[in-house]
């Protein structure tokens, strides 16, 4: 009886992924978006987007009173490509020549002491979501205008900091390890376009809760302390009123800095 039950979960297991792979096969000859939910594909909440969309509008607004020709917007991690989606959306609406670079490994980059379930699930199909991402961008109307480095965001910033390339918009949604998101913010603060009374705008997402705010949840902060050095990417918080997440990396990284970080209730964070 017991074989009989294994064999029909390994069967279904099976049929399950045939099944998800003639529906890609599907998709990318009709020239549709893959938007799976099993690749955690639909992620950006209503709120999350609204926000961005403002903050992204209104430095479009900012750009339009300058001489410059070209705006130039960064991303750091897309994977699928729907945060991508949003922003070239709107940039094409605009009425204003722009360039948007894309930055993303598609490497498997889970840390071997990180237990992170959903980490696992994806670096195993890395190589299929870059694939998905090239489809779904393809799509767009505006995908001429797309330059992507498939690097570790070190190795691609440099290369756009000794071409000299200054951007007005930069979106940082790569690895949220603590070592990773300091490189990639410190790294970005250099290509951020200043001139005259203008400046870009630093943005990025996964910042849910401050320090003093998990200093309240927590009352203990020598243990959160150890909390935050863990190397992981993602933290569950069970406890009695809450059960919810959040990115230690990200916490513990702007809890250090002077910068002003301004944080949204969904996650969402710039620099002001």
């Amino acid at each position: 009886m017991k074989k009989k039950i294994l064999n029909f979960i390994k069967d279904y297991i099976f049929l399950r992924k045939f099944l998800n792979k003639l529906r890609l096969v599907f998709k990318i000859l009709n020239r549709q978006k893959i938007n799976f939910k099993f690749l955690n594909y639909g992620q950006l909440s209503e709120a999350r987007s609204i926000e961005m969309k403002n903050l992204l509008e209104d430095q479009i607004s900012k750009f339009k009173k300058t001489n410059r020709n070209t705006f130039i917007l960064l991303e750091i991690g897309s994977y699928l490509g729907e945060s991508l989606e949003l922003f070239g959306d709107i940039l094409n609406k605009s009425e204003t020549q722009f360039l948007i670079i894309s930055i993303d490994p598609y490497k498997k980059y889970t840390h071997e002491d990180d237990d992170s379930a959903d980490l696992h699930k994806i670096k195993n199909i890395i190589e299929d979501i870059y694939f998905y991402f090239i489809q779904n961008i393809s799509l767009k109307s505006w995908r001429s205008n797309i330059l992507h480095f498939r690097q570790n965001s070190n190795e691609a910033l440099n290369l756009i900091k000794k071409l000299k390339i200054s951007c007005d918009f930069i979106y940082i949604d790569g690895s949220h390890y603590y070592n990773d998101i300091k490189n990639d913010y410190l790294n970005s603060k250099a290509i951020l376009s200043i001139h005259d009374n203008y400046k870009g705008k630093i943005c990025g997402d996964d910042y849910e809760f401050s320090r003093n705010e998990l200093e309240k949840i927590f009352n203990d902060s020598s243990n959160l302390d150890k909390l935050l050095k863990l190397n992981k990417d993602y933290i569950h918080i069970n406890k009695k009123n809450l059960k919810t997440g959040f990115h230690p990396g990200v916490t513990r990284f702007f809890s250090e800095i002077a910068d002003k970080i301004i944080k949204t209730k969904s996650g969402f964070w710039y620099l002001e």
